[in-house]
């Protein structure tokens, strides 16, 4: 016959606050002698002892566990002819603790008003508004959510750098940062550049657009030294795409990315990721519509968000994440822009790597 076996935890206790736990297993030969005993968490072999050749064997096993009731241990042993006997269950508790919420920052530039008059825009500023004051308000997964704005004359080049500056001060690792910014956009040779206010013409367009543009390769190197790890950029500009490569490869190409409300604290604590997300194509404009009061890529965030109603982007767990807003808006967008007969299709384009992102707990969103 194969061997009997009893598996008890040391502890003696099935709830834990420890996700480290040792495991004592005991096997007694019925007569087919013992070759192994082994222990299997979830499924999946933990581990494996051979036996001494004793009529009774004892072991300890020390099993990481998983954050609440699904954490079921199970022994066995063989017996000499490979046979197994009877195993012997457990199921333990972890009662994880919650880990401390994050701060989320945000930086939101947005320019209706350049020095030159030329390059005036009606919904860049009210855009930018509108998303800070938002997730001011929608807070609920954050320990706080501090919002910079820089609106008009505020989104001067200078201001622009000095915000990045005090981020790279500020910004914790397990902290989200997420950067939106509405204006003119513009590629100068094989750079892309944001138009900040100052922007006037001088001797030439180009020499003018390297002044007083913010390169994305500068935008890059301002990332890099922001210490977290979660962080979402979105530019909602004329010829976004062309500044995504370039971005990619100052923040994608240099970082380690590893692997709801309480559920949604647990995955912020494991998220690791980068998203850089353009309105439209190198070739596209991005389009202001005044039946919408706001640009067409912006008035999709929101309403995936749930400014207006329920979050349209929300997943089947209530939760808004980068990627399911991303999701929204890549459909949305194009809708929009053909709806209201922009002429020229317009679409977001999107670069990122690690781990989805949550963004807002909303319990009674419904996803669309």
């Amino acid at each position: 016959m194969p061997p009997s076996v009893h598996l008890a935890l040391v502890s003696g206790d099935n709830r834990v606050r420890d996700p480290q736990v040792r495991v004592a297993v005991e096997a007694i030969d019925e007569g087919g002698g013992i070759s192994e005993v082994r222990l299997y968490h979830n499924g999946t072999l933990a581990e494996a002892r051979l036996a001494s050749g004793s009529p009774r064997v004892q072991y300890t096993f020390e099993v990481t566990l998983v954050p609440g009731e699904d954490n079921l241990l199970r022994a066995i042993a063989l017996a000499k002819d490979r046979l197994e006997g009877s195993p012997d269950e457990v199921k333990v508790y972890y009662e994880a603790p919650v880990p401390p919420k994050p701060t989320m920052h945000v930086l939101v530039v947005g320019i209706n008003n350049y020095d030159d008059r030329s390059l005036h825009l009606d919904f860049a500023q009210p855009d930018a508004q509108a998303l800070g004051r938002f997730f001011q308000s929608h807070g609920n997964l954050f320990s706080s959510v501090q919002v910079v704005s820089l609106l008009d004359e505020e989104a001067t080049k200078a201001n622009i750098q000095a915000a990045f500056d005090r981020l790279a001060q500020m910004a914790k690792p397990e902290d989200v940062v997420l950067f939106y910014f509405a204006g003119h956009g513009m590629l100068v040779g094989r750079d892309f550049y944001f138009l900040s206010r100052d922007m006037h013409k001088v001797a030439d367009i180009e020499s003018a657009v390297r002044e007083y543009g913010i390169a994305a390769s500068s935008l890059g190197e301002a990332l890099q030294r922001i210490k977290a790890v979660k962080q979402v950029l979105m530019l909602d500009a004329c010829q976004s795409e062309s500044a995504l490569p370039t971005l990619a490869k100052a923040t994608l190409g240099t970082r380690s990315l590893e692997k709801p409300e309480e559920r949604a604290v647990r995955m912020l604590a494991h998220a690791n990721g980068i998203y850089l997300i353009a309105a439209s194509t190198a070739e596209q404009y991005a389009y202001e519509v005044p039946e919408l009061g706001h640009g067409v890529f912006t008035y999709a965030l929101l309403s995936g968000l749930g400014e207006r109603e329920q979050a349209k982007a929300a997943n089947p767990n209530g939760l808004v994440t980068v990627l399911s807003l991303l999701n929204y808006v890549a459909r949305a967008v194009p809708d929009l822009a053909e709806k209201y007969h922009m002429g020229d299709p317009q679409t977001p384009v999107i670069f990122n790597a690690g781990t989805d992102i949550p963004l807002l707990a909303s319990v009674d969103a419904s996803p669309r």
